[in-house]
């Protein structure tokens, strides 16, 4: 990027080219993956692009009618890499949580009728959605918490026990 000063801004730019995000309907999860194996060595400008491709992606997913009930899994095994790789070194940085995450936060971002329960063992109360946050920062929030085992039933003993009315059910 030294050798050529324009270069940083020409991708700067192309990353964070709304036609182009649509055209090529870059989901939210390939700039995830892009974000987790950003070094120290990338230029500011360009981590700054890619949140704001990853919000720009965000209108590829679907908007669902009517409420929605998301259940992530932010059990200990939720932990594990992506990629299912254990060798060291060559593990993906994205980790299952993280996906989870970002997915909860990008049907929230476009379903504001959307509930979310994190749950391991028991369900996790704590967390309420800002939709105004970025959905990488909502993201690494919701990928902060849990561990454990997983009981994945707790969240419906939950739902019912409040009598939730809810239209859809997803589980991530």
């Amino acid at each position: 990027l030294e050798a050529d000063p324009g270069l940083e801004q020409f991708i700067a730019d192309r990353l964070r080219d709304g036609d182009v995000i649509r055209k090529a309907r870059v989901m939210p999860y390939q700039l995830l993956a892009a974000y987790k194996h950003v070094s120290s060595a990338i230029p500011r400008s360009i981590v700054d692009a890619l949140h704001d491709a990853l919000e720009i992606a965000v209108d590829n997913v679907p908007v669902v009618e009517g409420r929605t009930l998301v259940i992530i899994d932010v059990s200990g095994s939720m932990r594990s890499s992506i990629s299912g790789w254990s060798n060291k070194g060559s593990e993906s940085k994205v980790r299952c949580v993280d996906v989870a995450a970002l997915f909860s936060a990008a049907i929230v971002r476009k379903n504001h009728a959307a509930t979310v329960l994190p749950v391991d063992t028991k369900v996790h109360t704590w967390f309420r959605p800002e939709p105004r946050n970025t959905v990488m920062t909502e993201a690494n929030r919701l990928a902060k918490y849990g561990g454990g085992g997983t009981a994945l039933g707790v969240a419906f003993q939950h739902a019912n026990k409040r009598r939730m009315k809810v239209d859809h059910v997803v589980i991530i």
